[in-house]
């Protein structure tokens, strides 16, 4: 595993990292301002927030559309667009577009952030990401403006504000709401809830596989085999999503609700689970095998390149399919087709590992530290939500329309913040910061075969 940290490079996983917490310091302080909010809002709270909308995440401590003004929610905005693009490519793009050539080192950072290791032309990825999503986000907002002018009646000024806004925080991923409720005053809406979950799902695919997909459709070559991991695994996971929670909510939170919406309701939070954070139904009703399930869906997370967090779906595809191969006599471990590396085999458990180890110390702190009366499952599930950059949560006792880290102190809230920073940034690159660069032993011990198992 050394060997993998080692190929990858220290100096630019720590800038990046300097990067997301300057941009959420400088959050902090705008909604800090007087004019950003409504009521008292102490440090930690305004450190959570930024580092919520900055991370893509969505779960609050205040009240969204009450406690923050316009210009608090401007800030939100700008926060959430520019955590869910990455500021690396905002950086490149400017960099572009004024003629200045990009440096070695910016491409290395925009490489991390991303995940990826071989493009060809920083620029032109850039420029794609931008491409793609003003695209979708404005087609996003003209439907959802549709809606919410036309038929809820709301006036001009609230149907385009709560359209861009919900149409950003779908396809970045952020969960964070213009209503209190987040979307259950609309879990029978098709138009609404569809074009929320299609904006979640395109986020959550990443931009290489929405470019992938556009060019194979333009020039009429086949799609790569990553996006043919994501696609399949996504797929997978929200059809499971579906019919695991239909099952375990049909004769409780479901009971007396119509099979269509039922199943409109399970198909939203199957895509909602591993990504984003709005919710058509209470997540405190969900039975607790529900809510583990759901757990379970927002530790895989997203995908490479997408706007969400997690271990990511190509992890978890070859997790399962390394550990088929472990008990069978073939060495190979195989995808459609094509004999996987080592190196991506290593990666994949080292990034389970690391990501299960961070997420148990973080869960030891939290039961220790949070005199909650009540399910320790909820606190489970906020940590991995966190984790995962979701947003769901089992919510507040006390602050009506809050996540449950409304009740934590100071300690527990910053766990958490600590926690989102980790998978937005991703496990692997966190590692890569916290590993010093070493050389490479030239001594070869002799082989050790002990008892496993």
């Amino acid at each position: 595993m050394a060997d993998i940290i080692r190929k990858e490079g220290i100096k630019p996983v720590r800038v990046l990292i300097t990067g997301y917490i300057v941009l959420i310091a400088i959050g902090t302080i705008l909604l800090l301002l007087p004019i950003s909010h409504n009521g008292m809002f102490s440090f930690i709270d305004a450190v959570f927030t930024s580092a919520s909308a900055v991370c893509v995440t969505g779960l609050i401590v205040k009240d969204t559309p009450v406690f923050f003004t316009p210009f608090g929610k401007a800030v939100l905005l700008l926060l959430i667009q520019i955590g869910g693009i990455g500021y690396m490519s905002i950086i490149t793009l400017f960099a572009v577009l004024i003629g200045r050539k990009i440096t070695f080192q910016e491409e290395l950072m925009i490489k991390t952030s991303y995940n990826h290791v071989s493009m060809d032309d920083i620029g032109k990825f850039a420029l794609s990401v931008l491409k793609w999503t003003v695209i979708v986000e404005i087609l996003g907002a003209i439907i959802l403006f549709s809606r919410f002018y036309l038929i809820y009646k709301f006036d001009l000024f609230h149907s385009f504000s709560k359209s861009i806004f919900h149409s950003v925080s779908s396809f970045c991923n952020a969960g964070f709401s213009l209503f209190s409720t987040s979307m259950k005053e609309y879990y029978n809406d098709p138009i609404i809830v569809g074009t929320i979950s299609l904006l979640i799902i395109l986020g959550g695919l990443g931009f290489f596989v929405l470019r992938d997909i556009y060019s194979s459709i333009l020039k009429k070559h086949r799609i790569t085999v990553h996006s043919k991991i994501v696609l399949s695994t996504t797929l997978l996971l929200i059809v499971t999503g579906i019919i695991a929670i239909l099952a375990m909510e049909n004769n409780s939170s479901l009971i007396n609700l119509s099979l269509t919406d039922k199943v409109f309701i399970s198909f939203f939070q199957s895509v909602t689970a591993r990504t984003a954070g709005f919710n058509t139904i209470s997540i405190s009703l969900l039975t607790n095998g529900t809510l583990f399930f759901i757990i379970i869906l927002m530790f895989i997370g997203a995908s490479p390149g997408g706007t969400g967090g997690g271990i990511k779906t190509t992890t978890f595809s070859v997790l399962i399919t390394g550990l088929r191969k472990l008990v069978s006599k073939d060495d190979r471990v195989d995808l459609f087709k094509r004999n996987l590396s080592i190196n991506s085999i290593n990666r994949a458990f080292f990034i389970f590992t690391i990501s299960l180890m961070f997420v148990v110390i973080s869960l030891l702190l939290l039961l220790a530290t949070q005199n909650l009366q009540g399910n320790a499952l909820n606190i489970v599930f906020e940590e991995i939500s966190a984790f995962g950059t979701v947003g769901l949560s089992a919510g507040s006792k006390t602050i009506a329309n809050t996540s449950l880290s409304a009740d934590f102190n100071s300690f527990g809230k910053l766990i958490i913040v600590i926690t989102m920073l980790f998978g937005k940034i991703g496990p692997f690159s966190v590692a890569l910061a916290l590993v010093e660069k070493g050389k490479k032993s030239k001594i070869q011990y002799p082989p050790l075969e002990i008892i496993i198992g």
